[in-house]
């Protein structure tokens, strides 16, 4: 069953998310309550606090704390080729639409950690059209964007991501994407000059791309309704006419007034694409 909170625990987190857009300049007041609620405890169990209002002192005066909570409630995380239905349309249906524009640009917006990034980059590679795209990384977390911006991956290269790799239509061998560093694996620097990364808060922030695919998964589902309509229609804004967007496999967007200005791709995969005149 869905946790419980009570109305004293609630009107604490609303005091934490004023004093977050205060201090640290990140707006999370309308995000979903009971996502940050879920995530506020862990906080809470890692620092041996029992109070959301305990978090308040240290969002005001401890800055590394500021940092950490801020990596914590925007839940900084992505593993290579998730969801290979997405990546396989990707392959077979978008990229082959774009193979006609000279030059391409595409925006993966909350790129946690980059391994959805570099996923991308490689079936870009693979089509022949990693040369003439621009790929711009963002996130709301410095932490997030830093380990992204190293090229470093997170996670080991397991049979399970070979598998969803070639369950996505990769082609040739995963690992020579990755160069040995230090007992990690980094992205080649081809693919990784082809990414520019970026802090960015699709909350307050304008657009500063226009974009043929953007994808903004496990995104949508920590904002409340009104958060969720607005950031879909920047989204909107932001792609050229039939552009592309991908959202999270269970994410649903059905319920926003800028729903209307989207065809449906494939629900199963999480796939929109803009329409024309819209």
């Amino acid at each position: 069953m869905p946790a419980t909170y009570t109305p004293l625990e609630m009107d604490e987190l609303e005091l934490l998310l004023e004093a977050l857009y205060r201090f640290c300049d990140y707006d999370l007041r309308q995000y979903g309550r009971r996502s940050l609620m879920r995530l506020i405890q862990n906080v809470l169990a890692e620092h041996g606090l029992e109070h959301v209002s305990d978090l308040i002192p240290l969002v005001a005066h401890d800055l590394a704390f500021r940092r950490n909570v801020i990596d914590r409630l925007t839940v900084s995380y992505s593993v290579m080729f998730r969801d290979p239905e997405l990546f396989k349309r990707l392959e077979e249906d978008v990229l082959l639409y774009l193979q006609s524009f000279p030059r391409l640009s595409i925006w993966i917006a909350g790129c946690a950690d980059g391994e959805e990034v570099y996923s991308l980059a490689i079936l870009l590679a693979e089509a022949g059209l990693l040369e003439r795209t621009q790929l711009y990384a963002t996130d709301i977390s410095p932490g997030a964007l830093g380990n992204a911006r190293s090229g470093i991956l997170q996670r080991p290269l397991d049979v399970d991501v070979l598998e969803r790799y070639k369950a996505s239509g990769g082609r040739g061998e995963l690992r020579e994407y990755f160069t040995p560093l230090n007992g990690q694996l980094r992205l080649n620097d081809n693919l990784l000059q082809r990414i520019a990364f970026e802090k960015h808060d699709l909350v307050q922030q304008p657009n500063h791309v226009s974009a043929h695919l953007i994808l903004c998964r496990n995104v949508f589902i920590y904002f409340g309704h009104e958060l969720k309509n607005r950031v879909l229609d920047k989204l909107a804004d932001a792609l050229v006419p039939g552009g592309f967007l991908a959202i999270g496999v269970e994410e649903s967007i059905s319920l926003c007034e800028s729903y209307r200005r989207f065809d449906i791709l494939s629900r199963k995969a999480g796939l929109f694409r803009k329409k024309l005149g819209c």
